[in-house]
């Protein structure tokens, strides 16, 4: 009989000590499928990036005001790594998020951490508006919507 077994590791990018909360998780999510895989289980290991939402408004609005040398907003991120980030995104003109999932990247390869698949939250909100704006078009045409359930 085999096992299948489904691991899910998140990253919520910004905690104050940069990486350090984030590679103890990876750490022992990547320990247990490997615990698994030498046990004959089948082991699908999936990264979530946390790409989207207020994290990464507060990150870019506190890279920018580093950037012109403004104070970081209150709400905003105010680790070191702010700094470090912020010369890089001068260099680069990548987007700070870009910049920060490369560095997990490279970094955990040194670790030998493989995942089946990269799941981008971003990719998720992008489905969503994309079906609430085929609502609204849908209604603004005629359409009704109806909460009746035909599951009997």
């Amino acid at each position: 009989m085999k096992t299948t077994i489904s691991l899910k590791s998140e990253f919520v990018f910004f905690v104050q000590s940069k990486y350090q909360q984030y590679f103890f998780a990876v750490a022992v999510g990547v320990s247990l499928a490997r615990v698994l895989e030498y046990s004959a289980a089948k082991v699908y290991k999936e990264f979530y990036v946390n790409d989207a939402g207020v994290q990464i408004s507060h990150l870019k609005a506190s890279v920018e005001a580093v950037r012109e040398g403004r104070p970081v907003p209150e709400d905003g991120y105010h680790g070191a790594y702010i700094k470090e980030l912020a010369e890089e995104v001068s260099k680069t003109g990548e987007e700070p998020q870009i910049l920060m999932q490369k560095h997990q990247q490279e970094t955990l390869a040194k670790f030998r951490s493989r995942f089946d698949n990269w799941f981008s939250e971003k990719s998720h909100h992008v489905f969503s508006s994309t079906l609430i704006s085929s609502i609204h078009s849908a209604l603004h045409h005629g359409f009704s919507v109806s909460t009746d359930c035909a599951c009997d």
